[in-house]
């Protein structure tokens, strides 16, 4: 009933203990850094059974409850971004485990999922199901009492390419905010401006509430994910943050009206869609908006500001997620090492 395979990662050996019960519906498995480990606990799991003391919980053994119970308590408390994402992840997800027990989804049966889902859509969006389905694990172990290994952690997630990342110079600079400033709404303008003098996603500043700028301190506070960071404000945003409070002077927004849709306040960003088009159409830009978070970050390494910070400003957990930038600094590093050029001579 109980087998242990010696498995080679790229962090050595481990030694995987797996304990079947076919009669009982029971197929458990756990990895260890010894043998001995493993031994020891396929021991245990083979009593606890022989014993009657392991036990399911019926109402979520199965994949469609336990998606189910996530999607109804976990994911519906969630930013109603994710929640969304999550609601059309879980839906290909359903499709193709429903009716399995989660004892039964071992991860070659996780691997061909990926290899079908990769035939219709992007790598991308096959990440996102499969950490979907890895969140549900977790939260089985963790808050359900399911005494189970979480088989996503032994599958490859497919590769992503690296993303679209472009920058602004200085004369593309200039001609965005004059298009902006010669927009109907006239909020355009600074609205590109925050982002270009804060480094805010455009989602954060597009939804931007007035009690989170601290003039004073010379920060703004973002939340994203119940957690808080604060954002830095250079001297020329601090300066024309009187005007912007102004701009909807009823409203607990910087941006969005008083009686904006639900639909605004859950997509902030969307709110300045049409007049941003309009804007790079007149100035023949070929940008997108989150490009200008890309210009603030390119700025900010091109002035020194190590990477660590940058993280921290941006609200990266990760330094790879940063790291992304550098590469597009190729030209400014040309032009730095020129500045020892004359060694040897």
């Amino acid at each position: 009933m109980a087998h242990i395979r010696k498995r080679k990662n790229k962090k050595g050996i481990t030694y995987q203990a797996n304990v079947r019960c076919k009669q009982k519906n029971i197929d458990i498995y756990k990895s260890f850094n010894r043998l001995s480990d493993a031994r020891e606990w396929a021991i245990k799991k083979e009593n606890e059974i022989t014993e009657n003391e392991y036990q399911k919980k019926d109402n979520i053994t199965f994949f469609e409850n336990a998606l189910n119970d996530y999607m109804n308590k976990i994911s519906i408390n969630k930013a109603k971004l994710t929640y969304d994402r999550e609601k059309t992840c879980s839906k290909s997800l359903l499709k193709f485990f429903n009716g399995f027990l989660l004892c039964d989804i071992s991860p070659k049966l996780i691997c061909q999922y990926r290899d079908k889902r990769l035939i219709d859509v992007s790598p991308y969006s096959v990440r996102l199901e499969l950490t979907l389905l890895k969140q549900i694990y977790k939260i089985a172990q963790n808050e359900w009492g399911i005494i189970i290994d979480n088989p996503v952690n032994m599958v490859k997630f497919p590769s992503v390419p690296h993303g679209r990342e472009n920058f602004l110079d200085k004369i593309q600079i200039k001609l965005l905010l004059d298009e902006c400033k010669n927009s109907t709404n006239k909020k355009l303008y600074f609205y590109v401006f925050m982002i270009l003098h804060s480094g805010m996603r455009p989602g954060e500043a597009a939804g931007l509430l007035k009690k989170d700028i601290k003039t004073n301190r010379k920060i703004i506070e973002v939340f994203k994910k119940g957690k808080k960071r604060h954002v830095p404000m250079t001297d020329s945003l601090l300066e024309k943050i009187p005007v912007m409070l102004s701009l909807e002077p009823k409203s607990e927004y910087v941006f969005l009206p008083q009686n904006v849709s639900e639909y605004f306040k859950n997509y902030p960003s969307q709110y300045f869609r049409c007049s941003f088009k309009h804007a790079i159409k007149r100035g023949k830009l070929n940008i997108t908006i989150h490009d200008l978070r890309h210009t603030s970050a390119s700025l900010l390494l091109m002035a020194g500001v190590d990477i660590r910070t940058l993280a921290d400003i941006l609200g990266h957990s990760s330094l790879n997620m940063v790291k992304r930038y550098t590469h597009l600094l190729d030209d400014y590093k040309i032009s730095a090492i020129n500045k020892i050029n004359n060694i040897g001579d």
